[in-house]
């Protein structure tokens, strides 16, 4: 009985951690708004692909309205700069850094991470930082291409109470077993 009651226990815990896929759905146009219980700025659609066209100036980010996240990964690709549909491509197929910064609820900085954006397919981008509010983006050499944002890999953090339910549910099964024994 115990080893079933563990096992459901722990199979609890970890489908309350799974990552959820989140798309980038923006309203086409916008350079601020919502998505998915995110708010954006610097980030736009044109009714395609997201794309976080304000990279050197610092001001591409994604905060998460409900507080904190878990953040395990991103999908990104690499586009020439071509905002407006004009079919005037300005090419530049030279990898670039682009820089997340992640903080958390108060601003401060939590964590970083840097990539080489290449020209081709998807990227997905994988790395755990726990308790992220929200996520900059940087390039100093944004102007000739630009990513397109697909998805972002995220977890829920439990609230304080949840992790408070889950130990008083370990007390009383470690309870009920004492109890067993000795009766």
């Amino acid at each position: 009985m115990k080893k079933i009651i563990a096992a459901i226990m722990i199979a609890g815990a970890s489908m309350a951690a799974s990552a959820t896929t989140i798309p980038v759905d923006l309203i086409p146009g916008e350079i601020t708004g919502t998505f998915a219980g995110f708010n954006y700025t610097g980030i736009v659609s044109l009714g395609g692909p997201a794309v976080i066209n304000n990279l050197s100036q610092g001001t591409a980010a994604i905060s998460y309205n409900a507080g904190l996240f878990n953040y395990h990964g991103i999908k990104l690709n690499f586009t020439p700069y071509d905002l407006g549909g004009s079919q005037e491509l300005f090419w530049d197929l030279n990898p670039y850094t682009v820089v997340m910064t992640f903080k958390d609820l108060g601003g401060k900085v939590i964590d970083t991470d840097s990539f080489q954006l290449n020209y081709g397919p998807d990227q997905t981008l994988l790395k755990n930082v726990a308790g992220v509010h929200s996520i900059e983006f940087y390039s100093a050499r944004q102007g000739q291409a630009i990513p397109r944002f697909y998805s972002l890999d995220i977890s829920a953090v439990p609230e304080p109470a949840t992790y408070g339910m889950l130990l008083g549910g370990l007390g009383l099964v470690a309870y009920a077993a004492r109890r067993k024994k000795t009766a």
